[in-house]
């Protein structure tokens, strides 16, 4: 069982981070390329809706097998001397991280895509609250993807210690 839940927890990372690196690394730059602000606008939001159920799915499987990790790991009642060691500092890190990129997640999707989605519809995408909006998902996007490839490091460092993860 230890082993279905490690797998299905690694093949969510890989969906949510994997799907995230695409978009921001591939599809927006072609994008950006290729269209007109509007017709760029209107696809990275069409490919948002597409990929959102999976990305939640995902971040949603990542968030309970990790939990089930643990408790398998420490129990319920973790003492604090476990998170003052290296393993368990890393772990409180790495928590701490995937706390931090699920709530930058979903600024992202359901505060800035909603916004987006106004403006489009508006037809006001040469306002400057629309480009102020656009510079900060740009920074939003950014800041998310380091913290989420911060989060590979720390699990890569977890994985590297003696202590058995089943």
């Amino acid at each position: 069982m230890a082993t279905f839940i490690h797998y299905i927890h690694v093949l969510s990372a890989i969906l949510w981070i994997g799907g995230m690196l695409f978009v921001g690394f591939v599809a927006t730059p072609v994008f950006r390329r290729e269209l007109n602000e509007h017709e760029r606008v209107r696809l990275i939001i069409a490919v948002g809706r597409q990929f959102r159920p999976f990305a939640w799915t995902a971040l949603i499987l990542l968030w309970v097998t990790g939990l089930i990790k643990l408790w398998h790991l420490i129990g319920l009642h973790p003492t604090g001397a476990f998170f003052r060691e290296g393993y368990g500092r890393i772990l409180m890190f790495k928590l701490t991280l995937v706390l931090v990129a699920t709530i930058l997640e979903a600024i992202h999707d359901f505060v800035i895509g909603r916004r987006y989605e106004r403006y489009l519809a508006q037809g006001d995408l040469d306002s400057a609250e629309y480009n102020q909006m656009r510079r900060w998902t740009i920074l939003l996007a950014i800041s998310n993807e380091i913290v989420v490839l911060t989060i590979v490091l720390f699990a890569v460092m977890l994985r590297s210690y003696s202590l058995p993860l089943q």
